[in-house]
């Protein structure tokens, strides 16, 4: 063998003490350069250190089987996070648009519409339908209208602020609940839907083929109402815009 400054080193005497570790078999091996520097005294004492070798080498095992069930648990909890994340997002949102479901719209609208009210906050909603779509489900197919309802819900989306909330009420009709803005205020953001709306060419129609959509707004009482009751009043003025010819935004009261 070599030393550190690469002289051959002799060793003249040695004891071992052979042990098991599991189903594994070692030794503990001691060496020196000199003759008969061990004696029995020292082969007694190696064999009295085998058991506390033993325990440690099981303790620094386990501590690596704590660490890795650790590290496995972690993993497993970031998964299980991951797929409850996407399970409250499938329950919560409509397959189609991937804008929130009327239910889950209505969870959320009622606890922002209480705060609002704390708050002393205004707060308006816009109901939207699009004008005449059965003709186009009939025409085009259904395959066609569900890419329109989807492109739409993306393009009513990209005029709403992050504390707005958009869902789909049911079919081809949308609403949407604006925080801290008053019904003159919703009424611009409406108008710019529409003829947003009015001037793209959706996904799903052919080049030129245009629609339409009828939007209606209302905004709190002074005294306390429901989320129901706000939808409901908007929803009225959303048919008044139909009444009144389509293609644009009424406000409650008529």
């Amino acid at each position: 063998m070599e030393g550190q400054a690469g002289n051959k080193k002799n060793y003249h005497s040695a004891i071992h003490a052979p042990f098991h570790f599991g189903q594994s078999r070692a030794a503990i091996v001691c060496v020196s350069q000199h003759p008969g520097f061990f004696s029995y005294k020292h082969a007694q004492l190696l064999y009295r250190l085998n058991p506390l070798l033993t325990q440690a080498l099981f303790s620094i095992q386990n501590i690596r089987q704590l660490k890795n069930a650790q590290e496995e648990l972690e993993e497993k909890s970031k998964q299980l996070q991951q797929a409850l994340g996407q399970a409250t997002h499938l329950a919560q949102t409509d397959d189609l648009t991937q804008v929130l479901n009327r239910r889950s719209f209505f969870d959320a609208a009622e606890k922002e519409l209480q705060r609002c009210y704390e708050l002393d906050f205004p707060l308006a909603v816009i109901v939207l339908d699009i004008d005449n779509f059965k003709p186009i489900n009939d025409y085009y197919g259904h395959s066609a209208g569900d890419e329109v309802l989807a492109h739409l819900a993306q393009i009513c989306n990209s005029h709403l602020r992050k504390s707005d909330i958009l869902a789909r009420y049911g079919g081809e009709e949308f609403i949407a609940l604006l925080p801290e803005t008053t019904d003159n205020q919703a009424a611009k953001i409406a108008k710019r839907m529409q003829q947003a709306i009015a001037k793209t060419n959706l996904n799903g129609l052919p080049a030129g083929v245009r629609i339409t959509i009828s939007l209606g707004v209302a905004e709190k009482s002074s005294q306390q109402c429901s989320i129901e009751y706000l939808v409901d009043i908007a929803d009225k003025a959303m048919y008044a815009a139909k009444r009144q010819g389509k293609n644009q935004v009424a406000l409650y009261p008529l």
